[in-house]
């Protein structure tokens, strides 16, 4: 394996995931003016997927200032999605938020809490490195990687993998390392590739 460094480790996209997942229920729940409706009367469903909306610019003009209103409107009436979504816009100072680390891991820790396992694994990554206001602490980290990898999580199977290889809240394993970073490879996550070939 090559000597893994931060910017190796992954999260793949909010947005990419929350269309993703979201689509769907765009779908069963019609077009954009039913979403409307169902947002303005307080669905977090609703709610959510016209931050994706905005945030993607999927059927309205591309607005990261209102996608993350409603996301925020979604997160603080208790959707893990949206949890998510807003607790990664503030990490990232996206949408007219403040970047604020601490602000983030507020809303990421509720998304984990509900078992949102990409929230884990950006929690992972977080933890891992340390932010303004974020204590690194690699036994965290490595606690996260484990439980979203072990759900599925391809992105947290190769930042798991790293942590082990290089020793990182847990005694160096290299076989064990190998083979979380090989399954991610596996399911398609190019740095794993790399990583496993270099």
């Amino acid at each position: 394996l090559c000597a893994p460094d931060r910017r190796s480790m992954t999260s793949g996209s909010s947005i990419s995931w929350l269309s993703t997942k979201l689509s769907k229920q765009l779908s069963k729940m019609g077009a954009l003016k039913q979403v409307q409706a169902a947002a303005a009367k307080g669905d977090t469903k609703a709610m959510t997927l016209m931050g994706v909306c905005y945030g993607m610019g999927r059927d309205v003009e591309k607005d990261d200032v209102k996608a993350a209103e409603w996301f925020k409107k979604a997160a603080d009436a208790g959707n893990a999605e949206a949890c998510l979504a807003y607790g990664i816009w503030a990490l990232e100072g996206r949408g007219g938020i403040v970047r604020s680390p601490t602000e983030g891991v507020k809303y990421l820790e509720v998304a984990e809490g509900k078992g949102v396992t990409q929230a884990q694994t950006v929690l992972g990554i977080v933890y891992m490195s340390g932010d303004e206001g974020v204590v690194r602490d690699n036994d965290k980290a490595l606690k996260l990687f484990t439980k979203a990898a072990e759900a599925g999580d391809v992105q947290a199977m190769h930042n798991l993998g790293l942590m082990l290889v290089q020793g990182k809240g847990a005694p160096v394993s290299l076989n064990r390392g190998t083979d979380w970073v090989r399954r991610a490879a596996t399911a398609g996550v190019v740095e794993s590739q790399f990583t496993l070939h270099c």
